[in-house]
């Protein structure tokens, strides 16, 4: 007999805490109160077909796209609050680089992207 998997983890420490994140765009509920508890040093990985939320928690932890309700936490920090410092301490590659930039000349882009990792580009 199979015991059910947890719904909630012991304490952290977390690199991603979600509580009843919600994001919706119109009418369409693109998250609906997602519940993810990531503990730090863990591998977790979304599958979902296309439209399932799984760009949008991202951009949501990292503050790209803001949540409707809900918290979410990234290493401790609050995405909304601490965006610079969350952005410096994660690596995303979306799905389109184009998405945002396609204005930028390539030097602009560099410098737009340096400003997220002030440590890595100090004396360059």
């Amino acid at each position: 007999m199979n015991s059910p998997l947890p719904t909630r983890l012991p304490d952290g420490p977390f690199a991603v805490a979600t509580q009843e994140l919600v994001k919706r765009f119109g009418r369409v509920t693109a998250l609906d109160h997602v519940e993810l508890q990531v503990p730090e040093g863990a591998v977790y990985v979304l599958v979902g077909p296309n439209g399932a939320g799984k760009s949008t928690t991202f951009k949501v932890l990292m503050d790209l796209v803001r949540a409707d309700a809900g918290n979410a936490r990234v290493f401790g920090l609050d995405p909304h609050a601490d965006g610079p410092a969350v952005r410096a301490r994660i690596g995303y590659v979306p799905e389109r680089h184009d998405w945002g930039y396609g204005w930028m000349r390539v030097g602009r882009l560099l410098e737009h992207h340096a400003a997220f990792f002030p440590a890595g580009t100090a004396g360059r």
